[in-house]
């Protein structure tokens, strides 16, 4: 890892840190358990957050990504894999994505661009669960024959 993406991470993780505090006493979700880990087909993930009472799963971005596009968009592909996947984990179709656009959406009239936090509370249907993970099952078998870690034999 170069040392600008090390710091891009780094600053993700602070996101968290200080985005679990934030989320401590939270309006509209039960109590929270944050970085869990879920175990499913040896895949391993580790949802920012679950809410147990309402049965959501919460994962919070930090990126340099523009605001001006939708959730929907090839641009956040990764976050709803993501978050797809960990759902399918935790046996629910609600995942919620909070993220924080650094740059906001990139204009301006002065100085830096408005930072931007999103909130979508996203539903899934089982069809679309069902082929995530599929896809992420294919790349676990992949990292497996490779030997490369972060994938359970």
């Amino acid at each position: 890892m170069d040392a600008a993406t090390r710091k891009r991470w780094e600053h993700g993780m602070a996101w968290e840190r200080v985005f679990s505090k934030a989320l401590a006493t939270p309006a509209g979700y039960g109590k929270l358990d944050a970085q869990r880990s879920l175990v499913k087909d040896k895949v391993i993930g580790t949802p920012d957050f679950c809410d147990d009472e309402n049965r959501i799963v919460i994962e919070t971005k930090w990126t340099m990504l523009s605001a001006a596009h939708a959730v929907d968009s090839p641009r956040f592909w990764a976050f709803r894999v993501q978050l797809m996947g960990y759902c399918w984990m935790y046996d629910t179709d609600r995942g919620d994505l909070i993220v924080y656009h650094v740059m906001g959406d990139y204009k301006r009239d002065e100085g830096l661009p408005e930072s931007v936090t999103w909130q979508h509370a996203l539903k899934f249907n089982v069809e679309e669960l069902e082929r995530n993970w599929r896809m992420i099952l294919v790349n676990r078998d992949a990292m497996l024959k490779e030997g490369k870690r972060g994938a359970q034999s």
